[in-house]
């Protein structure tokens, strides 16, 4: 897999992600009580193809759930001694290839 192929797909799983939190706050606008949806099935699916293609990274799991798919100049990650930060693809992708 190219860098450009995973930043790629990387972007789609974030959009999902961003699209399926936007339509579950316009549903709790219509109806306060409605429950939440989740689109896991597709998601994991594009999450499992991306780890599979990147040696099965721990990394992409924590980007997307502990991160939130969020980038951040903090370094909070420590490996061999030495703090990184993921504050954006290249950071990530250095990581995943490390």
């Amino acid at each position: 897999m190219t860098f450009k192929q995973f930043k790629k797909a990387l972007k789609e799983i974030i959009s999902i992600k961003e699209d399926t939190e936007n339509l579950n706050k316009a549903i709790k606008k219509l109806e306060p009580d409605a429950g939440y949806l989740i689109f896991s099935r597709h998601e994991t699916l594009m999450v499992e193809l991306l780890k599979i293609a990147c040696d099965d990274s721990e990394w992409i799991d924590y980007f997307l759930y502990e991160m939130n798919g969020k980038f951040s100049k903090k370094k909070n990650i420590v490996i061999d001694g030495k703090k990184f930060a993921i504050e954006d693809y290249n950071d990530l992708w250095t990581l995943i290839n490390k």
